[in-house]
């Protein structure tokens, strides 16, 4: 059973490409870790998969909901609170 699944993820930002076709395929009881160096886009895919920054293309699937919703919609969905810099 996959959870919260990235699929195809491109996101765009100022004629930038931030990530490019990012995809996760997370089974239950799994546990995975984002590394990377200074802007390989690690902040941006967990970003694009809470709902808050939209992707050009592709979409994160949420079982038994369908596609997460972007932006603000996804906040309660989330969980997401954003903490202080």
């Amino acid at each position: 059973m996959s959870l919260l699944r990235p699929q195809g993820l491109t996101v765009r930002i100022g004629g930038k490409t931030l990530l490019h076709d990012a995809s996760l395929s997370p089974r239950a009881g799994e546990l995975l870790g984002v590394v990377g160096s200074n802007g390989a886009g690690k902040t941006t895919l967990l970003r694009t998969m809470a709902g808050l920054t939209r992707a050009a293309q592709g979409r994160v699937l949420l079982p038994g909901r369908g596609s997460l919703p972007t932006c603000r919609k996804a906040r309660p969905c989330t969980g997401h609170c954003r903490g202080a810099r």
